[in-house]
């Protein structure tokens, strides 16, 4: 009879441990790993009550993922504990053996409650360590209101049950965090502003694209467009075939930088947008997708045609005018040279025409060179005649300064073009007197050394404020004493600038050893090239 009984128990822990490994096999959450648990320990031991807390590392602290009082289902609420409170869990985690305690040892070892066992009902309470490997995870805990009848077998097979959902339980947390961690990226790509699209290696289908991608592109869900199709353009207006679109370029192995492409329903206004691609490949080296992220730039571009037309008006629809009223008050000034009240308004007058010319030919090159124009000139310029024109000229604009020329009997001809190197001297001079000390000295001095001739003007001021040396050439840059010192605009010397540039020159400011700022521009001799 004896072993009718041993037999009988043997079978129907079989049956428990197949109905657990069934379940568990199908389950796809740690809560629902934990209910199917709960469900076979509490019906192994009638009368019991269990709980399964997991382990959070990163928090050091106990989750309680599932609980089952007795005589209800399986329920599932949310608690947690430091792990640091001394619990059941705690020293079947840390030892990796279970723990089997009376009500009165459970009060004695854990004077803090916790919602995995309540002191106040139980006679007896276990807690077995759950081990998916060789690191515990967690403990199942089970309480009982009177004392059970937990012989080795029950012990074994308690055990069983825990140590086959053990496995499932890892999987599950793992899992779970995969899937939050998903749910977290995907929350914080969709709120970027760049529209991202990640495509399959062999361009078949998007493996993802978040909403700023399909807002650019009037999507309505993954891969699928919206009631019409959007053209795909570049910047002049043809036709962008698929084989030829930036993502699908990456996944033949290119990188695409700064793409433009104009998108749009068919008879629609364009919007323009800016594309980077680019390959991604494994440790392997194996294509596993293509990415590309889109930026709609459509209302930077406006705002870019907007400002250039502005300075398209400023530099050219102006320029003719105020040529005009610069060279009529010039010519009033001299006529009224007896009468000398109305020949300092004819000078006044004359002087800010002279000052808005140059900063509409500033305002010249600044256009230019924001639309990307070609500057680059090659003819040879003389610089003697041109150096001694406009330093008279600076003399006669700034009577309290006194200007100085020093250059060799002779120059050769450099490379470029002889308005952009006036209007150099011009800035550079005209920048000095602005910030010199009143009654100061400015030297032009002009020299030739080896391939190349140097333009340097020199002053008698406090010189550069330190780190300013290389903004000086920002554009609309001014160091806080410039600002104090005289009025300006900050375009001067950014000309100077894009016209050296445009010469295949350099530019430099330094602040002199004895004292006084120096501006100055390396030009190539004509012969050099």
């Amino acid at each position: 009879m004896t072993i009718d009984v041993d037999e009988s128990r043997a079978l129907r822990d079989a049956r428990a441990l197949a109905r657990l490994s069934i379940g568990v096999a199908r389950a796809s959450t740690a809560t629902d790993v934990a209910r199917i648990l709960l469900d076979e320990l509490t019906a192994a031991m009638p009368g019991a009550s269990a709980g399964v807390a997991l382990l959070d590392e990163a928090e050091r602290e106990f989750e309680l993922v599932g609980v089952r009082r007795t005589g209800e289902h399986a329920t599932t609420f949310r608690d947690r504990w430091s792990f640091d409170v001394a619990s059941a869990a705690h020293d079947v985690v840390v030892t990796g053996t279970p723990v089997s305690l009376s009500r009165d040892e459970y009060l004695a070892r854990y004077k803090e409650r916790t919602s995995i066992a309540d002191p106040e009902t139980l006679a007896r309470y276990v807690s077995i360590p759950i081990m998916p490997g060789m690191r515990p995870i967690g403990a199942a805990g089970l309480s009982w209101p009177h004392e059970p009848n937990l012989d080795a077998a029950t012990m074994a097979h308690l055990q069983a049950l825990v140590d086959a959902g053990a496995q499932a339980l890892g999987r599950a947390r793992l899992e779970d965090a995969e899937r939050r961690t998903r749910y977290l990226l995907r929350a914080i790509v969709d709120q970027i502003p760049l529209g991202l699209l990640i495509m399959e290696p062999d361009g078949s289908r998007p493996l993802y694209m978040n909403q700023a991608y399909t807002a650019i592109f009037g999507l309505a869900e993954l891969g699928q467009p919206g009631d019409r199709m959007t053209e795909v353009l570049d910047e002049a207006g043809n036709p962008i075939g698929r084989d030829r679109r930036p993502v699908i370029r990456a996944l033949h192995g290119e990188t695409v930088r700064d793409q433009l492409i104009l998108i749009g329903e068919p008879g629609a206004t364009r919007r323009s947008v800016l594309v980077n691609a680019w390959p991604v490949r494994d440790g392997e080296e194996r294509l596993v997708a293509g990415v590309a992220t889109h930026v709609d730039v459509t209302s930077r571009i406006d705002a870019d045609h907007a400002r250039d037309a502005f300075l398209g008006v400023l530099s050219h629809e102006l320029r003719t005018p105020i040529t005009s009223i610069y060279a009529g008050a010039e010519l009033l000034a001299r006529r009224l040279a007896g009468d000398e009240s109305n020949y300092e308004l004819a000078s006044g007058v004359a002087d800010e025409a002279n000052r808005l010319h140059r900063l509409v030919e500033n305002l010249l090159v600044l256009s230019r060179v924001e639309r990307g124009a070609d500057l680059h000139r090659d003819d040879p310029v003389l610089l003697h005649h041109l150096a001694r024109r406009v330093l008279a000229y600076e003399a006669e604009r700034w009577p309290g300064v006194r200007f100085e020329l020093e250059m060799p009997p002779t120059l050769p001809a450099i490379t470029g073009d002889d308005s952009y190197a006036e209007q150099i001297v011009r800035n550079l001079l005209s920048n000095a007197a602005k910030y010199g000390p009143p009654g100061g000295v400015i030297r032009l001095v002009l020299e030739h050394e080896g391939e190349h001739v140097t333009i340097r003007v020199l002053d008698d001021g406090p010189g550069f404020e330190p780190g300013s040396e290389e903004r000086v050439f920002e554009l609309f840059y001014r160091s806080p004493t410039a600002m104090r010192t005289a009025p300006g605009a900050g375009i001067g010397l950014y000309a100077v600038r894009a016209l050296a540039a445009a010469m295949n020159g350099r530019v430099w400011a330094r602040t002199r050893p004895e004292g006084g700022a120096e501006l100055g521009v390396e030009l190539p001799v004509a012969d050099a090239f």
